[in-house]
């Protein structure tokens, strides 16, 4: 599953730490500011850098692509849970395209959006089905 910024503002409070690594010159309160919103990270990154906003734009990419190669340590995913949402999207891609086929040449798009609901939904619901474990080893906490 590719990382994506929604998923990163969810886990803003988890990653405030990878951010301020990443940029040191961002305070406490930039964090704060920013509270996951990708166009004030890119904000502050101008500010602070003194960067173009291609350039932060770029950085801010960088990250997320970061984020999606670390994403088990750094949202705190098992690799169970991880493996139960990949499943979970592929089920929903299966059922988009049976739901395309069954309505015809111009249900396709239809049944594509319903698979990639039913593959959010699947996701979702494979996430809270299984454990989640902190990087010491203990279950069930929330995130």
């Amino acid at each position: 599953m590719k990382t994506n910024w929604n998923e990163i503002e969810g886990h803003w409070t988890t990653l405030k730490g990878k951010v301020k690594e990443k940029w040191a010159d961002l305070t406490d309160d930039d964090l704060g500011e920013i509270n996951g919103k990708r166009d004030q990270l890119v904000g502050k990154l101008q500010t602070r850098y003194g960067i173009t906003l291609e350039e932060a734009e770029k950085r801010v990419d960088h990250f997320v692509d970061e984020a999606d190669q670390n994403r088990n340590t750094w949202f705190n995913i098992s690799p169970d849970a991880d493996s139960a949402m990949k499943a979970g999207a592929a089920a929903g891609a299966v059922t988009g395209a049976i739901a395309g086929a069954a309505l015809g040449p111009l249900g396709a798009v239809g049944g594509a959006a319903v698979g990639a609901a039913a593959a959010g939904s699947a996701s979702a619901v494979a996430v809270n089905a299984v454990d989640k474990h902190d990087k010491d080893g203990s279950p069930n906490e929330k995130h």
